[in-house]
C-alpha cells in the first residue's frame, strides 16, 4: 500500500516537473533578461499553477481516493475516507476556479473592458501586459569599465539599419472609419493617399477598436502606410532596393527593406500576394499625443495587441492580425502577439 501510494505521488511530481519545463517557466537567461521577463515570468506561474498544476493534482487526489475506497475491504473508515478526499479535492477545485473568475469580473467590473487594467482580463482570459520598456544602461552596454549600471527606458528602440515610415506632418488626411456599438465616430488621421478602402474587412474592424482604446489611453493613431497597389510597390521597390529582381531585398543604405512582390501561382505574371500591403494585410501605424507630437508607441503597441494585431519585431511601427499570421508559422515567430 505504501509503495503505491508513493508511486503515485512520484508520478504527480514528474509530470508537474516536465509541465513546468516544457511550458519555459523562467522567460530569459543571463543579460537577456528585461524589464518584462519579470512580468512574463509571473504570469508563467500563474498559467501553470491554474492550468497544469491545479488539474494534476486534483486528478491525483481523486486516483487515490479511489484507490483508498477500492483497497477498503470491510473497513468502513477507509471507505469514509476516500469519500471525505474526493469531497475536498472537488470544493478545492471550486474555490480555485470560482475565485479566478470573481477577480475577473471585479476587475473587468471596475476597470472596464478597454482600460488599460481591463487587459488584464480579456475575454474572461488573465493576461500580464507589459509595457515598461527594456533596461539598459546609458551607453547601451550592460557592462562598462567593470560596473553595472541601468536605467528603464519607456520608449521602444527602434532599428537604425531600417528606417520608419513617417506621418507627413500638417498634411494628414482624416478617414471614417464607422461607429462603434455605442454610436460614437471613430475617425483616424493618415498620411496623404494611403489607402485604407482596399484594407481587409478584418484587419480595418481591429484597427477600429484600436483606435477607440487608443484615445482612452491619451493616444492619437496615425497610419503611414496601408494597402498599396502592385504597382506603387514596384515603384518602392526600385527606390529602396539595391536589386529590384533579387529574391529579397538588400536595402540601399537609408533606405527602408520592401517586400518584393513576385509570382506566387505560377502562371508568368507577378501578383504580390507575397507582400503584406499588397494584399491589405499590414499596417505602419504611429502614436501621437493631443499636441500632435510623436509620442507612446508602447502604448500604441499594447493596444494594438489588445485588438488582436502582432507587431513585427524589428519595426515597432508594423502590424499584422494574428489571425492571418497564424496561416503561416515562420512568419508569425517574428512577430510578437498577445
Amino acid at each position: 500500500m505504501k509503495i503505491i501510494k508513493v508511486a503515485i505521488f512520484l508520478a504527480v511530481i514528474v509530470t508537474i516537473s516536465l509541465s513546468a519545463y516544457a511550458q519555459g517557466l523562467v522567460p530569459c537567461t543571463g543579460i537577456d533578461c528585461s524589464l518584462c521577463s519579470l512580468f512574463d515570468l509571473v504570469q508563467n506561474v500563474f498559467n501553470l499553477v491554474v492550468w497544469t498544476l491545479v488539474p494534476i493534482l486534483a486528478t491525483g487526489m481523486i486516483i487515490w481516493s479511489g484507490f483508498t475506497i477500492l483497497t477498503a475491504g470491510d473497513k468502513p473508515d477507509q471507505v469514509k475516507k476516500g469519500r471525505k478526499m474526493i469531497t475536498a479535492t472537488l470544493i478545492g477545485i471550486a474555490i480555485v476556479y470560482s475565485s479566478y473568475i470573481l477577480a475577473s469580473f471585479v476587475v473587468r467590473f471596475f476597470a472596464g473592458e478597454n482600460s488599460v487594467a481591463g487587459y488584464s482580463f480579456k475575454n474572461g482570459q488573465f493576461d500580464i501586459q507589459c509595457t515598461g520598456g527594456t533596461i539598459n544602461d546609458v551607453t547601451g552596454k550592460y557592462l562598462q569599465n567593470g560596473s553595472f549600471s541601468f536605467e528603464i527606458k519607456e520608449e521602444i528602440l527602434l532599428a537604425e539599419e531600417e528606417p520608419a515610415p513617417e506621418i507627413v506632418s500638417g498634411q494628414e488626411e482624416v478617414i471614417d472609419l464607422g461607429d462603434t456599438n455605442e454610436g460614437i465616430a471613430v475617425e483616424i488621421k493618415t498620411n496623404p493617399g494611403v489607402d485604407l478602402d482596399n484594407i481587409g474587412r478584418n484587419v480595418l474592424s481591429n484597427l477600429r477598436g484600436a483606435v477607440v482604446d487608443a484615445k482612452l489611453n491619451l493616444v492619437d493613431l496615425k497610419v503611414a502606410s496601408g494597402f498599396r497597389s502592385l504597382d506603387r510597390q514596384e515603384e518602392l521597390v526600385k527606390e529602396n532596393c539595391k536589386d529590384p529582381e533579387a529574391v529579397k531585398c538588400d536595402p540601399i543604405p537609408g533606405h527602408a527593406i520592401t517586400c518584393i512582390p513576385k509570382d506566387t501561382d505560377g502562371n508568368g505574371s507577378v501578383d504580390g500576394q507575397n507582400c503584406r500591403h499588397t494584399t491589405g494585410r499590414a499596417l505602419d501605424v504611429w502614436g501621437y499625443n493631443e499636441s500632435g507630437s510623436k509620442c507612446c508607441q508602447d502604448r500604441v503597441i499594447q493596444v494594438m495587441k489588445v485588438n488582436g494585431f502582432c507587431v513585427y519585431n524589428k519595426e515597432p511601427w508594423h502590424f499584422e492580425l494574428k489571425s492571418n499570421l497564424e496561416k503561416d508559422k515562420n512568419r508569425l515567430s517574428v512577430f510578437t502577439c498577445n
